[in-house]
């Protein structure tokens, strides 16, 4: 008996595992018991096991018996129990079909190509078989088992002449490393038996204070920007005064923005007890508060990295499939 590549196999064995059976067995109706564009989300559950981390909310990762050397989803065209299968992913590690097994299987394939790229990658395409591949230096990474017209939807925008790899571009270049937030709101809560003065105009003003302090602020990490959609939200809170007028304040601010790199989140915080709750003393444990913003938002940009030539290469897969399973 010939043996066949691992990975280029799928059938169902009990307990509703996939395991090896022929992958040029695929035919567009079906394939190793699923029905593409008849079974639903219910139905996968009800025949195989599947488990978290699929490659996207609209789709559920299969249970196989290899997963070292392969990961296969069922990429669905919604959520739901009845959102139904449009075709099979298969990602390989490991023991990939080569694109002459793939050639052999499915006959010449349609070379399509992104019209930018920043590593040596593009697509094999069998419309007529309902079947494509994304193919990186050389190597089979992704099969995708679907129906020829979703196919043939998806491959449109995709061209037939081969670019040049270009330098990965980096969005972050010039930029300041700063974060930026385009508006600021807040609030003070205050606790019981607070002392004459202390009330909803000192609030008011207080809240006026901190809001300026974060907008005319001097910082080279969290940097006020009219056009940014970025937000602070802050709060600053009382504990029960004492009968001399003492409590305990803290402050906590809140940043979410996006960056060159993409979204980013930061908080800083602060706290004292205060002998006498005056808005000058609030205003120094809120800069303190802000300050501790400062050195989060550094870390968080510090983690932040410029996308990858495979970021972009997956970007591009992810339109893809949105395409292959659009209803």
């Amino acid at each position: 008996m010939v043996a066949l590549p691992l990975a280029a196999l799928f059938l169902v064995v009990d307990g509703g595992v996939f395991s090896p059976a022929p992958l040029e067995t695929f035919r567009s109706g079906s394939f190793s018991g699923i029905r593409i564009g008849t079974d639903r989300d219910k139905d996968i559950k009800q025949k195989f096991k599947t488990e978290k981390g699929a490659i996207r909310p609209e789709a559920l990762k299969l249970v196989t018996d290899r997963p070292r050397d392969y990961r296969v989803d069922a990429l669905l065209d919604g959520r739901g129990e009845d959102a139904v299968v449009r075709a099979l992913r298969i990602e390989y590690n490991d023991d990939s079909p080569t694109t002459d097994n793939l050639r052999e299987w499915f006959g010449p394939p349609s070379e399509l190509w992104p019209d930018e790229r920043y590593e040596p990658w593009g697509m094999l395409a069998w419309p007529d078989r309902g079947v494509a591949a994304a193919v990186v230096r050389g190597e089979v990474r992704v099969v995708y088992l679907g129906q020829p017209g979703p196919v043939q939807a998806a491959i449109k925008g995709w061209s037939d002449r081969e670019p040049e790899v270009s330098p990965t571009p980096d969005p972050g270049e010039g930029w300041d490393r700063s974060v930026p937030f385009g508006s600021a709101f807040g609030t003070v809560t205050l606790g019981s038996n607070a002392p004459d003065g202390v009330n909803d105009n000192w609030k008011r003003s207080l809240e006026t204070r901190i809001n300026e302090m974060l907008q005319f602020s001097r910082s080279n990490r969290v940097a006020y920007d009219t056009r940014s959609s970025g937000t602070i939200s802050w709060n600053v809170t009382t504990s029960r005064f004492s009968d001399g007028g003492s409590s305990d304040v803290s402050v906590t601010i809140n940043l979410s923005s996006v960056t060159p790199y993409g979204a980013i989140t930061a908080a800083g915080s602060s706290s004292s007890r205060l002998g006498s709750v005056t808005r000058d003393r609030v205003q120094r444990v809120a800069d303190a508060a802000f300050a501790s913003l400062e050195r989060n938002a550094k870390s968080a940009v510090e983690r932040q990295k410029p996308p990858t030539a495979a970021g972009y290469r997956q970007k591009m897969l992810a339109s893809f499939e949105k395409d292959l399973t659009a209803r």
